[in-house]
């Protein structure tokens, strides 16, 4: 019901909460992962993301979003269908590849 923007705050909505979702009725949640964007490449290259800059701390906060979802709907007995979107991050990575 709700899309989040990547690199924008998420909507502030109890449409977010499984709870809320749950107590309405709701048997499932479809959340848009932007998957890419939540993983630091570290077994793959270092050089990808590495530690420190703001990209990296996006990053794991992005990870951490995901967890904490998957977290509350299991917490709910709620059904995930997630969507997977490409952002630009995967776009940077290619290049970062290429550029070496």
């Amino acid at each position: 019901m709700v899309h989040n923007n990547p690199g924008e705050a998420p909507f502030v909505t109890k449409f977010n909460d499984t709870a809320f979702l749950k107590s309405w009725g709701y048997t499932g949640q479809c959340p848009k992962f932007f998957l890419p964007a939540a993983i630091t490449y570290d077994s793959f290259d270092a050089f990808l993301l590495p530690a420190g800059p703001a990209e990296r701390e996006w990053s794991e906060k992005m990870a951490a979003a995901i967890d904490g979802h998957l977290k509350d709907a299991k917490a709910n007995n709620m059904p995930l269908y997630p969507l997977f979107g490409e952002d630009d991050r995967a776009l940077e990575i290619g290049d970062a590849i290429k550029s070496r």
